[in-house]
């Protein structure tokens, strides 16, 4: 099944075109059981200042209307491994630039039963003025 995606999150999934670091992930990672996208706003726009925490929850803002999306929460998974407590968020910033592009990849078990059934998250960011990829999240669920 392609695409397949958490339902929290389909909506902003685009085949990463357009980025070649992305493109490069998608060509590496892409198969029956994961699947690489770049993040982009219901405004169309790709770029996002990015919150991550030690549980580890990804939440991404959008640079041009404020639109917040949950990228990574494990409280979103049936088969997590929720932890207790709650965690500060924390920007993340590279050098002076603290806006990013994202691309995510969602991986499945071979018996999963619905797109929330993800069993490892890679989160990337990157920036076009350092042309830099960066991993920001990358971890099993379960």
């Amino acid at each position: 099944m392609y695409p397949l995606a958490p339902s929290h999150i389909r909506q902003y999934c685009e085949a990463t075109y357009g980025n070649s670091c992305f493109e490069e992930l998608g060509r590496k990672f892409n198969n029956d059981n994961s699947f690489v996208y770049q993040i982009k706003c219901r405004c169309m726009c790709g770029n996002f200042n990015v919150y991550i925490d030690e549980h580890p929850t990804a939440i991404i803002k959008c640079c041009s209307c404020d639109n917040e999306i949950i990228v990574y929460e494990l409280s979103y998974y049936p088969a997590a491994i929720k932890l207790q407590g709650s965690c500060e968020l924390s920007k993340i910033t590279s050098g002076v630039f603290d806006s990013f592009e994202i691309c995510v990849k969602y991986e499945y078990p071979d018996d999963y039963e619905n797109a929330d059934d993800i069993s490892w998250c890679t989160v990337w960011i990157y920036n076009e003025a350092e042309k830099r990829l960066i991993t920001v999240i990358d971890d099993e669920t379960s």
